[in-house]
């Protein structure tokens, strides 16, 4: 059995005939130009088209790369199949069908088995989307948790009475979203110990012998964002808080590095190899000005989406003052109110006056997606004087379609209890 890295969540482990390949995304921009990797990817596309399994963690783009599946060539997506968590939506799986994978839905919770040596389990945690899998072979367990969010006891339970203890423990190792304005250093640094400590939760709970920090070898990379990487954790620092800690050393693989998991591995050149790469680091997208006129047909657009959800529309519009929301538009040096069913409209507002402020190309992008806010929320391209992201989801209507895998009723439940904040 051996894993070689591939980049950020993306790795291949192999054992026998088995191959699987993680959350491959290995070139280009993800969250509307938000994000960009670190490092530059070793492996090819048609080296990374031989694995006969994919397994994709989440639909977040840093792992789920539509580019990338639709890059193999036709005559070998039907060789491949594409394991995902099993979802209400259907979303991702009929995407991968129509494009010519074979795909397995994993039910979550339950042991799924490849062979008799080779199971699986899948299952979420807290958040809508992200998933876990603990891969054991001949008894070694790998438990991947990813983005998963383990930041208490109970969810670290949770996982351990279903995983039990593990061999090795991949999981991420710094923020991945909007930190605060320009100002507000302190609360990035706090956000950052907090992912400290949930690699030390993770690691008192599940006793890996080996930890591999991943999922965070990206950086902010336009100009609306960039400063966002003055805190993020790096490997240096992760790697000394590991060792200062815990009897447990991180090991840190840079693309292309292989291991054996059983050989030790002097992470040292892989962190410098990293650390050079941080140092060259530079903004790499801005924005495009957008006009009134396309923002406008998009609100229609995006009227017209809403009103699939008759339910949550009704309550949108009785709570429509609660809803309308004030952006300063950058490119436009103009203040915006924005209504559901007004649409957008110039106020009289100054620029540290409006709820939020961003450029109208981000705007536009949270009208023309249904994962447009969510997008905004991870890519960090805005400012905001409400300091909760949340309340993003909220004004935009987009957490009742992202929550699209709950429940009617979970998701009633959910809205009950944030309408109590308004």
């Amino acid at each position: 059995m051996k894993l070689e890295w591939v980049n950020h969540a993306s790795y291949i482990i192999e054992h026998k005939d088995f191959k699987l390949l993680v959350d491959p995304w290995i070139e280009g921009s993800a969250f509307n130009n938000g994000w960009d990797l670190i490092s530059k990817t070793k492996q090819t596309h048609e080296k990374l088209s031989n694995a006969n399994y994919i397994w994709i963690s989440h639909e977040h783009p840093d792992h789920f790369s539509p580019a990338f599946f639709k890059s193999i060539q036709k005559g070998k997506r039907k060789n491949i199949t594409v394991l995902f968590q099993e979802t209400r939506d259907k979303r991702v799986i009929t995407f991968l069908k129509n494009i010519g994978y074979q795909t397995i839905e994993l039910p979550l919770k339950n042991k799924y088995k490849i062979d008799s040596n080779i199971e699986l389990i899948c299952d979420r945690v807290g958040y809508l989307i992200d998933s876990y899998l603990l891969l054991s072979i001949n008894g070694k367990k790998i438990l991947n948790t990813n983005d998963c969010i383990i930041n208490n006891s109970k969810t670290a339970k949770n996982i351990k009475k279903i995983v039990g203890e593990v061999d090795v423990l991949l999981t991420q190792f710094s923020y991945a979203n909007w930190a605060g304005n320009e100002l507000d250093a302190d609360y990035r640094k706090e956000i950052a110990i907090q992912k400290l400590k949930s690699l030390s939760l993770q690691i008192n709970y599940l006793k890996p012998k080996y930890i591999i920090p991943f999922a965070s070898f990206i950086y902010f990379s336009h100009e609306e964002n960039f400063y966002l990487n003055n805190h993020i954790n790096k490997p240096n620092e992760v790697y000394n808080y590991l060792r200062m800690n815990h009897s447990i050393s991180a090991m840190f693989f840079y693309p292309g590095e292989k291991w054996n998991f059983e050989e030790s591995h002097d992470s040292k050149n892989s962190i410098k190899m990293y650390m050079q790469d941080f140092d060259t680091i530079a903004v790499k997208h801005k924005a495009n000005k957008i006009n009134k006129t396309k923002l406008d047909e998009a609100f229609k657009n995006y009227k017209k989406n809403i009103k699939g959800y008759r339910f949550f529309n009704i309550i949108g519009q009785l709570l429509s003052k609660s809803f309308e929301t004030s952006i300063f538009l950058w490119d436009h040096n103009k203040a915006f109110s924005f209504n559901h069913n007004k649409g957008l409209n110039i106020i009289n507002k100054k620029l540290n006056e409006c709820d939020y402020q961003m450029s109208s190309e981000s705007l536009i992008y949270i009208l023309q997606f249904d994962f447009g806010v969510e997008s905004l929320e991870v890519n960090g391209r805005f400012r905001t004087n409400i300091f909760n992201t949340r309340d993003l989801s909220y004004r935009f209507f987009a957490y009742v379609i992202k929550s699209r895998n709950l429940s009617f009723f979970e998701l009633v439940s959910r809205l009950i209890k944030r309408y109590k904040h308004y």
